[in-house]
């Protein structure tokens, strides 16, 4: 008898023992708010906003879904929860990058509830835990995001606040002002209720133009100012010094840039400022989300002109985010072709492989997305850039093309001489055929996905039509 208690002991202690039980309890328990959405097809718009600030409760066998005057309730119901990967999970999903809602994970955990009873809706049923703080999503076509809720002592769940908990920023939105927002004191107003608003006005750097903006304050801080784009009156950036903001990588003001990078400073790219308010402070952001902007300001030591600017900066605090509105990408008009799953053996336990694909597939949907991207780059090119001259030739010999679009396939041809050798490389070390195969597909799909993300990033910023 002591020898069997011994051993349920050990096994409770096991890690991987553990790791399965804490997978397996749901982890979205508690209340979450509605408080952004983005929405992904021709979904309807007003549908999207009258979610907005609206309630669902977890327990771990009850669901709550409170509307305007009225709740949705799921008595019991069964779950399936699974880790996946971020990059496969969003793609295979909903046909988008995760970088392009805000998620820098590169894993995220997916909930599967089956209500036991018919009246729960049936595309309310899958939940992506981003974070301990954020969940994700999709009905009926619109992405809606999720913020954990501090206070669960509130007992009328139904009746809205405007006071927002949280102020999310994704690389499309600022809470729902947008890029196709306007800039005007009605739309702030619309947007953000509990701040009061005034019109301010300041010169441009060289001192020739008077710029209008507006300052948001609460409690007579300040707490956001939001810029025009003078061309079409619409919302340039907006600069956030608010703490309820929620942006990509938990930071919080006053973070310092080690607190917040230091285990993803692969990702991160950062420039010291250029204009004189800006001197004395380094602007960073990851580089597949260039929209959201961290702004760190340099600390004031008598050993300052003893450390490195390296040094200087991982001491450097965090006291700004800043938001640049950008329109999407141009559609492509490049022939779309349906990536089909790989075939799975009728034997494949779908309770443990749900919401993943394999590596040949998420292969063949980046190569898409480089097709796509290539024909976008040179469509714009085209239209921006004069034809080069006649001496100058491609490798086709044709003479119908801009002077960078002749260096870009250029380069495009031996990038991928690179990448297809450097995978062959790579995976060529592993002795079993069947590693070798799937070693070699993910090489390939992750220099692709870097690839399209340096296309993508040039591309929004070449000048504007």
């Amino acid at each position: 008898m002591k020898i069997i208690v011994k051993l349920m002991l050990l096994l409770a202690l096991h890690p991987a023992y553990v790791r399965a039980q804490l997978e397996n309890a749901l982890p979205i328990t508690g209340r979450w708010k509605i408080i952004s959405y983005r929405i992904s097809s021709s979904a309807d718009k007003t549908q999207a906003t009258n979610w907005v600030n609206k309630l669902i409760e977890f327990t771990p066998q009850t669901a709550l879904l409170y509307g305007s005057d009225t709740y949705l309730a799921c008595p019991g119901f069964d779950y399936q929860v699974t880790t996946e990967s971020a990059q496969q999970f969003f793609l295979s999903h909903y046909q988008i990058e995760p970088n392009q809602l805000g998620v820098i994970q590169t894993e995220v955990q997916v909930v599967n509830i089956v209500c036991k009873v018919p009246s729960w809706p049936i595309d309310k049923s899958i939940f992506i835990k981003v974070t301990d703080e954020q969940m994700l999503s999709q009905w009926n076509g619109i992405i809606f995001y999720f913020a954990k809720q501090k206070n669960l002592t509130d007992p009328t769940p139904l009746v809205q606040t405007t006071t927002a908990d949280t102020l999310l920023v994704t690389p499309q939105s600022v809470g729902l002002i947008s890029p196709e927002s306007d800039f005007t004191q009605s739309t702030l107003i619309e947007n953000f209720p509990d701040y009061i608003i005034t019109k301010e006005t300041q010169t441009d750097e060289k001192g020739q133009n008077t710029i209008a903006y507006f300052k948001l304050s609460r409690e007579n801080k300040l707490l956001l100012t939001v810029y025009p784009n003078q061309n079409d009156n619409k919302i340039k950036s907006i600069s956030l010094f608010d703490p309820r903001v929620q942006v990509p990588g938990h930071a919080k003001l006053g973070m310092t840039y080690t607190q917040l990078f230091k285990d993803q400073e692969a990702l991160i790219d950062c420039q010291a400022g250029t204009i004189p308010a800006r001197r004395k402070q380094t602007v960073c952001f990851f580089k597949n989300i260039p929209t959201i902007q961290y702004v760190f300001e340099h600390q004031e030591n008598s050993n300052n002109g003893l450390l490195s600017p390296i040094e200087i900066l991982n001491h450097a605090k965090l006291v700004e985010w800043v938001w640049i509105a950008s329109r999407p990408l141009p559609p492509s008009t490049a022939k779309k072709q349906q990536v089909e799953p790989a075939n799975t053996s009728s034997k494949t336990n779908t309770a443990s492989t749900a919401g993943t694909i394999d590596a040949k597939t998420a292969l063949a949907i980046q190569n898409q997305r480089l097709q796509e991207i290539i024909h976008q780059f040179s469509e714009v090119v085209k239209q921006q850039f004069p034809i080069s001259p006649a001496s100058a030739k491609d490798q086709s010999g044709s003479t119908e093309q801009p002077q960078p679009l002749i260096y870009f396939t250029q380069s495009q041809k031996t990038w991928k001489q690179y990448r297809d050798d450097n995978c062959q490389w790579y995976s060529s070390l592993e002795i079993d055929e069947t590693k070798q195969a799937l070693k070699n597909s993910t090489c390939l799909e992750q220099i692709t996905r870097v690839r399209i993300d340096e296309i993508e990033r040039l591309l929004k910023q070449l000048p504007a039509q």
